[in-house]
């Protein structure tokens, strides 16, 4: 289980994972952890191919990975199992694990409410919320 150059997790009570596939791909966002709580939200918005293999509240990690993942601070890690390549969007009360040869950190948003309106406006780039 190694950590990828993502940044963590937010800590604060509350933060969660959003996930929206669609045809062109799979959006995952969280928000990020800030230096002081009066910096503004910032939102992490990532993508994967749209036919990844992905697993919502469940790993592909064996047990000896997973005892190493539940050590470790919320955040996004890259393991290995069965000759593939996965991620795991590792958070307090979600999990979100992807089978892909790459993530694609699309941008990071700011002045979101959560990560499913940082994925919207992400989407919208041309369109105010």
């Amino acid at each position: 289980m190694e950590v990828t150059d993502l940044p963590l997790f937010c800590t604060q009570p509350e933060t969660c994972l959003a996930m929206l596939a669609t045809d062109e791909a799979i959006y995952v966002a969280y928000e990020r952890e800030r230096d002081f709580l009066s910096a503004p939200k910032a939102f992490i918005v990532c993508t994967v191919p749209a036919d990844a293999l992905v697993m919502v509240n469940d790993c592909h990690a064996t047990e000896a990975q997973w005892l190493i993942l539940e050590g470790r601070p919320h955040g996004v890690y890259r393991y290995q199992y069965d000759d593939r390549t996965f991620f795991v969007f590792y958070g307090g009360q979600q999990l979100f694990d992807v089978q892909a040869s790459e993530l694609e950190v699309a941008k990071e948003i700011y002045h979101c409410t959560s990560p499913y309106e940082a994925i919207l406006k992400y989407q919208n780039k041309d369109h105010v919320l």
